[in-house]
């Protein structure tokens, strides 16, 4: 059995329509951490490079951040693209013997024993109209709303919901089959997305330091040939050398400092990452119950 649903329809179902200056701000400030992250990156190579050759051409930090612009631009655009995309095309769900074929989806086959449910509810906009939910199992058995569309035609629901209970009966299949009366109320909006993006995008840029400093001072204990590593030249090795030699007393002291500062940066970055993880599947949890 397969059911097409026209695009125009899909004001019912997607939250991105209409396409707003509202709803791109809230796109962009979740790409914001990440975007930040990766200016961070660039901005900290100039600095070092510049101290090391002791050229601090500052004309080069605007082209960097033009770069750096040039990037959000490029991003933004695929992301805008992507959506209309989406927004103008049709939806597809094929009831096959062995699975379910949904589009457009990120995941287009869903096996019939991850299905919990097949809930229909009523639009307030056109009481024509029927909103058909896939339920699934998500990790750890919670379930979730993966898959929205919309039925048009009151005949076409009444022969879905007649082929499920059919299919229900015929096969080894544990879902349900839910007609709701009125359409559910929205569930919350989503909160704190910028702070665990941020958080993970901060806790990503210690982790990244962090971790090959710890991983030097334990597996390098002897000698240390970061300068080498960075393929410098002579008047830079020269000045990266006399820095350590100003600072540290020997390749012990040095090798310590590796581990301590790498493994407190390690850590704090781990823990960083696992509090917007946490915040990040919170907001997840209760979206997927809506």
């Amino acid at each position: 059995m397969t059911i097409e649903q026209k695009p125009e329809l899909n004001r019912f179902v997607d939250p991105s329509i209409p396409l707003t200056w509202k709803w791109r701000w809230r796109q962009t400030t979740l790409l914001l951490p990440i975007l930040l992250l990766a200016l961070a990156f660039c901005v900290e190579v100039w600095l070092f490079k510049a101290w090391l050759s002791s050229d601090w051409r500052w004309d080069r930090l605007p082209v960097l951040v033009g770069i750096w612009l040039a990037m959000v631009v490029f991003i933004s655009g695929t992301i805008e693209f992507q959506v209309r995309v989406r927004q103008r095309s049709k939806r597809v769900i094929q009831i096959k013997d062995d699975r379910i074929i949904i589009k457009p989806a990120k995941n287009q086959f869903v096996r019939w024993k991850h299905i919990l449910k097949f809930q229909f509810e009523p639009i307030v906009e056109s009481p024509n109209l029927m909103k058909l939910k896939l339920i699934s199992t998500a990790k750890k058995g919670q379930p979730r709303t993966f898959w929205p569309m919309v039925l048009e035609n009151p005949t076409r629901v009444r022969e879905l919901i007649g082929f499920l209970q059919k299919k229900k009966a015929e096969m080894p299949a544990h879902f349900e089959i839910e007609v709701l009366d009125k359409p559910l109320l929205p569930g919350p909006p989503a909160r704190f997305l910028f702070l665990a993006m941020l958080l993970m995008s901060g806790g990503f840029f210690l982790l990244l330091h962090g971790l090959p400093l710890f991983l030097i001072g334990v597996a390098n204990p002897g000698h240390d040939d970061s300068e080498n590593d960075l393929q410098l030249t002579p008047s830079e090795k020269a000045k990266l050398g006399q820095f350590l030699l100003k600072h540290f007393s020997s390749v012990e002291e040095l090798r310590r400092s590796y581990i301590v500062a790498g493994g407190a940066l390690t850590l704090f970055g781990l823990l960083l990452m696992i509090g917007g993880w946490f915040l990040i599947k919170q907001n997840n949890i209760q979206n997927e119950n809506t």
